[in-house]
């Protein structure tokens, strides 16, 4: 994409995954290409993209990406973090909890952005029914409600997931809404009646290629008001995939741009036009 097309308004990525080992060249722990986060960092910049988020999922993460803000912004682009613990990951709590809750707290304490920080909100926190077989529902309703303790006590909003969980999500922020302070369902794949629940608790909504896949998907976005849209790449993750119902969309919007790119008759005129002729050595 040229300068020119770069758009007008500030692009904020709220969610990517730069402490992932794929952006340090590692796949399944073999090592594919060289680490390419300053080509990650340097696309985004070209294509208009003036901040990111990175996503914490536990707290070694959390740790590593409160760390990586100063060294990402320092390429030229803003640069925040969240922290807090995944729902899948919620086990780790259980070796020494007193312990572990403490370190996230020691880490919004240390890098809360009310103390000149790069924290921005407590997550990636929530409920994944998804996903039972790294982390009981029990386990995970617990810590999801110590969490937004934390949340609380900081005075952040939540980075939220929520994946097939029968009402019990909803259920339990709604119950403490007025304590906090606001958040994003990210990476939305629900329901239009879900999408409307979220709406009500006056939550902002996270959509990226997941959240796109299908045509029912693509119907429930578009109910989204565009004052509580936020939008992610939850890089190197949620990407729009050939087979997703989105894909349509993009191609579409690909051949718009290129016609747009395609040079007048008018403009090639006063230019003569040479025919390639074939030749033979000899």
């Amino acid at each position: 994409m040229s300068k020119l097309e770069v758009p007008a308004w500030r692009l904020i990525d709220i969610g990517i995954n730069l402490t992932d080992d794929m952006y340090a060249g590692t796949y399944n722990k073999r090592r594919q290409h060289a680490a390419d986060l300053e080509e990650v960092v340097q696309r985004a910049l070209r294509v208009g993209v003036s901040d990111l988020i990175i996503t914490g999922g536990n707290v070694r993460e959390s740790r590593h990406a409160a760390s990586l803000c100063q060294t990402v912004a320092a390429k030229g682009i803003g640069c925040y973090s969240t922290i807090g613990c995944h729902p899948t990951r919620c086990s780790e709590f259980l070796k020494d909890p007193e312990a572990y809750y403490g370190e996230l707290d020691a880490l919004l304490s240390t890098h809360s952005v009310h103390h000149g920080g790069c924290a921005v909100a407590v997550g990636e926190v929530g409920l994944d029914y998804d996903r039972l077989c790294f982390c009981t529902k029990e386990v995970q309703q617990e810590y999801f409600l110590r969490q937004l303790d934390l949340a609380e006590r900081h005075r952040l909003p939540l980075f939220l997931h929520d994946r097939n969980t029968n009402g019990d999500f909803y259920q339990i922020l709604s119950q403490h809404m007025a304590r906090l302070h606001g958040g994003v369902v990210h990476s939305f794949t629900g329901t239009a009646g879900e999408l409307q629940r979220y709406l009500d608790l006056t939550l902002y909504i996270g959509i990226n290629g997941c959240s796109l896949k299908t045509e029912e998907n693509l119907a429930v976005a578009k109910l989204v008001p565009l004052e509580r849209l936020l939008i992610e790449t939850d890089g190197p993750w949620c990407d729009i995939r050939n087979t997703h119902a989105s894909r349509r969309l993009l191609q579409q919007r690909g051949a718009e741009r290129a016609s747009k790119l395609c040079v007048s008759d008018e403009l090639l005129a006063p230019f003569p036009v040479c025919k390639k002729e074939k030749f033979a050595a000899g």
